[in-house]
């Protein structure tokens, strides 16, 4: 099946690693899996060594686009974050992550600055949040580019604005995929259940790694996983060469 939204609204349950560069697209490529998501926390973690609270532009975040889609025509899903601004940035950035070689494009609900830590999410009214999805879609030149909007203030909003919000993206068809970004622990459950009836996806960073195993979101998109993985790794490396010497 080519790239289409089809793969992540079907009843498979669909993972996405999070990678950061092109040798971690290539390797999720071998890994098997339908695609990958190029995004702020591990371009950030991999350049910076920080967390993403609006440390990268979106210039930025296009150059690495254009380095992965140079070495490979893996399916790349990029994050747009909160679209860098407001609903005329969101149109360019849009159009410029396209360009650049992005097959999907995730916008959340968040404030710009999009923030990785749950204690700093400001949410935009919904409304705003409608129109930078609309000028997204209307700015896609490639018809099967897939659009995800990712919701990230059930802490703001609870799992009845989630619902609510779900239910008018889905009657609109204001975005492809749904995905639930920065759910907590203590409403994962209620969470869980909507998108068992109503077919979300979530996105889960590698602090969630081992709490969030039986669940009925798709896609999920697992961001910091290689990041951690590759870090752990250096370190061996490294002390191994100590312990040598």
């Amino acid at each position: 099946m080519s790239f289409s939204k089809e793969i992540f609204t079907g009843k498979q349950s669909i993972t996405v690693p999070g990678v950061m560069d092109s040798q971690s697209t290539q390797s999720v490529w071998q890994g098997g899996f339908e695609a990958a998501y190029l995004n702020g926390y591990d371009v950030v973690k991999s350049q910076l060594g920080k967390t993403n609270e609006g440390l990268i532009s979106p210039s930025e975040m296009s150059v690495v686009i254009r380095h992965v889609k140079e070495n490979t025509t893996f399916p790349l899903i990029v994050d747009a974050q909160s679209g860098f601004g407001n609903q005329l940035t969101t149109y360019f950035v849009v159009q410029d992550f396209e360009r650049s070689g992005a097959d999907g494009v995730v916008i959340n609900d968040q404030i710009f600055p999009s923030h990785t830590n749950d204690d700093e999410v400001d949410i935009i009214d919904f409304s705003d949040f409608v129109a930078k999805l609309k000028a997204a879609k209307d700015v896609f030149e490639d018809s099967t580019t897939v659009l995800f909007a990712e919701l990230d203030g059930v802490q703001t909003y609870g799992v009845e604005g989630l619902a609510k919000r779900v239910a008018y993206l889905k009657k609109e068809a204001v975005a492809d995929v749904i995905l639930v970004g920065h759910l907590g622990k203590d409403q994962f459950d209620e969470i869980d259940s909507l998108a068992e009836t109503q077919q979300i996806g979530a996105v889960f960073n590698e602090e969630y790694e081992n709490y969030f195993v039986d669940n009925h979101f798709s896609p999920i998109f697992r961001t910091g996983v290689i990041s951690k993985a590759r870090m752990e790794a250096e370190q061996r490396i490294f002390q191994t060469e100590v312990e040598a010497n």
